[in-house]
């Protein structure tokens, strides 16, 4: 089966067009990983943690290293920050998307629990 082939028999996407009000005709991709996707919500985090990596005073690879590298020796420096930004940044993600749970709202001191809702509302008791 030629490429055309595939291409005519792949599937297709489910968007309707607002002026013609066709179906869509173009093949349905894949999106992007989720580990791309994660890092891409994660891009004020990568940028601060590479920063403060490289340029922190006393802690950063500029005071540590020093101002001047061979060419080879940048590309690794440069490679491990890279490396080493993009685990923290997919750990701070794994971090925020943990379950978490608060406590059921106690309505015996005559607080508002708060304007979120309880996502552990099934487990309380009735009030």
């Amino acid at each position: 089966m030629n490429l055309v082939q595939r291409m005519n028999a792949a599937p297709r996407c489910s968007a309707m067009s607002k002026r013609s009000r066709r179906q869509c005709r173009a093949p349905a991709v894949r999106g992007w990983p989720d580990w791309v996707l994660a890092l891409s919500r994660q891009t004020l985090f990568v940028y601060v943690f590479h920063v403060l990596l490289v340029y922190g005073d006393h802690v950063g690879l500029g005071s540590l290293i020093g101002p001047t590298l061979s060419p080879m020796r940048a590309l690794g420096v440069a490679l491990a920050v890279l490396v080493l930004s993009f685990a923290a940044a997919l750990g701070h993600a794994r971090w925020r998307e943990r379950p978490r749970t608060r406590p059921c709202p106690d309505d015996s001191d005559g607080l508002i629990a708060g304007p979120w809702p309880n996502p552990n509302a099934r487990d309380c008791p009735p009030t």
